[in-house]
């Protein structure tokens, strides 16, 4: 018999469980809203922790958030014995924010046996965007 390269059907609760372990999560305050064949979503409140010296969130917090969105997306795709490891990043920032809350909306695009890349939008409370990035994986 052929073995399936369809992944599991990922138990949404079991997944939120696992996330919200993970200590980063809670310094950056993000929160798994959703989680399907579609990609992830998760949100995060604009604290002043978070705010650069011109007045909006610091580009890092955008990119922490990115990285964070679709290595959650990628993760429950992969054998549990196996590793994933960011290789690289590229963001685009597009619109400056300094409160309310953001959310990133992350989605698989390449998913191989020794590599994955993912993508992740982020947008403002009246849905504009804020910033894009790419995320490339190493599958170990």
């Amino acid at each position: 018999m052929k073995k399936s390269s369809c992944p599991p059907p990922i138990d949404i609760k079991a997944w939120k469980k696992q996330i919200e372990k993970v200590p980063f999560i809670h310094l950056l305050g993000m929160k798994l809203i959703s989680f399907d064949e579609h990609g992830l979503v998760m949100e995060m409140k604009i604290v002043p922790k978070m705010i650069n010296y011109l007045g909006v969130i610091h580009g890092g917090t955008l990119t922490s958030m990115i990285d964070t969105a679709v290595y959650f997306a990628i993760r429950p795709l992969i054998p549990k014995e196996r590793e994933l490891t960011t290789t690289e990043m590229k963001t685009n920032f597009f619109r400056a924010v300094a409160k309310g809350t953001l959310t990133a909306r992350a989605r698989v695009l390449h998913l191989g046996k020794r590599t994955a890349v993912g993508e992740a939008e982020i947008f403002d409370g009246q849905e504009r965007l804020v910033a894009k990035g790419t995320v490339g994986h190493l599958i170990t």
